[in-house]
């Protein structure tokens, strides 16, 4: 096109009318205007692929701060390492559904105009999310329904066992913000997990590494060391109640799930921290009584793989021996005394046949450790 305006232009400066020097004229003007709307329309371009250059260099540097920041900006009272309950308060009982939430599961329903997608009724000693709106924390939710007698009894015992939780105060179990009953249901309020361990065990896709499986093991052990020193089993060490928060792992729901026919409970932890950890070893389901134990895996740790056939065999340690023999120690946590106003009640009393025979001191003071005598 320009080369046939330039012919164009050679010819009309050839000519001396007027005609042809207006032509000329109209000619360069166009010309001109061409040009000066490419330049601005290349101007336009490199202006938007510089900002998009700018856009996806922020949203790269921001999450590179985001990944290197989280620990730092993350509150002080989600880190795993501290006490659960760090001002020793009493359980929290939440007086108002605007100060916590559970949200049911949905679920599809059969209506008149066909499969819709409605909101489940709560089951009992279900599993929920929710959220606390008074410390802004998204939570576990743990669900008891009363609308039976029977209901009510499980829940007064589930709401036993999460105060003598709560009181313990020990480094490694999971925080409990508060209790709400509510339109017939008993609603607890727990921390949040990254995942369970079961979703780690079955995800066989996701890559756990073995100093990772070690540090678990040594931080259950831990906690649970310290927790049979303050007279408090758990009764159902497996995956859903172990949980993971990040690099760490967590235990939680003592004795809201009791394993029936139980019938020495800290021993039965022993052994159910080994089949659990076996499972993470071997990412797969642990034998029967009759059954033979694998190998340990290639580069798996000596000292998780000695722990954990320990627990199982017939000769088990204490976790005080466990923390032993995975080199760590078995204690983290000050013993605490709790005040109380009443004789504890022991959470775990229905499941083992036992009377409560803690002895209560002058001023209200509960002698020993917080659950000092309840499993003589």
């Amino acid at each position: 096109m320009l080369a046939h305006l330039a012919g164009i232009l050679t010819a009309a400066s050839s000519s001396s009318s007027s005609s042809n020097i207006i032509v000329v004229a109209i000619l360069l003007a166009c010309v001109s205007g061409l040009l000066l709307l490419q330049i601005l329309l290349l101007i336009i371009a490199a202006l938007l692929m510089l900002s998009l250059c700018v856009v996806i260099v922020i949203a790269i540097a921001s999450y590179i701060v985001y990944r290197l920041t989280s620990k730092v900006r993350r509150p002080t009272e989600d880190d795993p390492l501290l006490p659960p309950n760090p001002a020793k308060t009493p359980l929290t009982i939440f007086e108002e559904r605007g100060q916590a939430k559970a949200f049911p599961r949905n679920g599809w329903v059969a209506t008149m105009d066909g499969p819709k997608l409605r909101p489940l009724p709560f089951e009992d000693s279900a599993v929920y999310h929710g959220k606390v709106y008074t410390v802004r924390r998204p939570a576990r939710v743990w669900c008891n329904l009363m609308e039976t007698p029977e209901h009510a009894q499980n829940a007064e015992r589930a709401y036993m066992a999460t105060r003598a939780q709560h009181d313990a105060n020990i480094i490694g179990i999971c925080r409990v913000y508060g209790v709400l009953r509510t339109q017939g249901r008993q609603l607890i309020f727990k921390e949040k997990p990254t995942r369970t361990l079961e979703h780690a065990i079955q995800n066989k896709g996701m890559k756990i590494s073995w100093n990772t499986r070690l540090a678990w093991a040594q931080d259950v052990a831990t906690t649970l060391a310290q927790a049979h020193a303050q007279h408090l089993p758990h009764g159902n060490i497996c995956g859903k109640t172990v949980l993971q928060f990040g690099d760490h792992a967590k235990v939680d729901d003592f004795g809201l799930t009791v394993v029936p026919g139980a019938t020495n409970l800290y021993e039965f932890d022993v052994d159910q921290y080994g089949r659990l950890f076996w499972c993470l070893m071997h990412r797969r389901t642990p034998p029967d009584s009759t059954g033979e134990w694998l190998a340990s895996p290639p580069k798996c740790p000596v000292a998780l793989h000695t722990a954990v056939m320990a627990c199982v065999s017939q000769n088990k340690p204490d976790f005080a021996g466990v923390c032993k023999i995975l080199g760590c120690a078995p204690l983290r946590s000050a013993p605490v005394t709790v005040q109380t106003t009443h004789r504890p009640t022991n959470p775990y009393a229905a499941a083992q046949g036992k009377t409560p025979v803690g002895t209560v001191q002058a001023g209200g003071e509960v002698s020993g450790s917080i659950w000092s005598g309840l499993y003589q």
